[in-house]
């Protein structure tokens, strides 16, 4: 598989204004791509056990209220430092991207059934003592 479009999607995640464009990139280029999708393999229990309170973290600022995970199906690219897949919540749908190597990564969050609207945020890490905390970027857009 060539890996040009993931770089893309790398530098895109790091220095595009619109988070809805990164989406559509992810999805015309790689989302729906076959060798892409293939090629990816269940991601490490640690990475989700990482993202999943990133997660709950955006999701709750997005519906200010609380939010519980049900499932996560994280996928690892192998040797790509690149992580995705989507999170079922009690109150809403996610897809995460993450590069594991930027330690930044971005959420898409759709809130509800049938309301077309669709929340995004970018994130980083920074690990601390063994752990990371999350800084979730000021900029957010939420469209439909």
């Amino acid at each position: 598989m060539e890996w040009q479009r993931l770089e893309q999607l790398k530098e895109k995640v790091q220095h595009e204004d619109d988070f809805g464009a990164i989406w559509k990139f992810f999805f015309d280029h790689l989302g729906e791509n076959e060798k892409f999708v293939r090629a990816g393999q269940l991601a490490r229990p640690e990475m989700t056990e990482l993202l999943e309170p990133i997660i709950e973290s955006v999701c709750k600022r997005i519906v200010n209220d609380e939010v519980m995970i049900a499932q996560t199906l994280l996928t690892e690219v192998p040797g790509q430092h690149f992580y995705h897949g989507p999170c079922v919540t009690d109150v809403g749908l996610c897809v995460v991207l993450y590069f594991d190597d930027l330690k930044m990564g971005m959420i898409s969050f759709t809130h509800g059934i049938g309301t077309g609207w669709v929340h995004y945020a970018r994130f980083t890490t920074i690990a601390v003592s063994d752990k990371h905390a999350v800084i979730v970027q000021g900029k957010s857009e939420t469209g439909h």
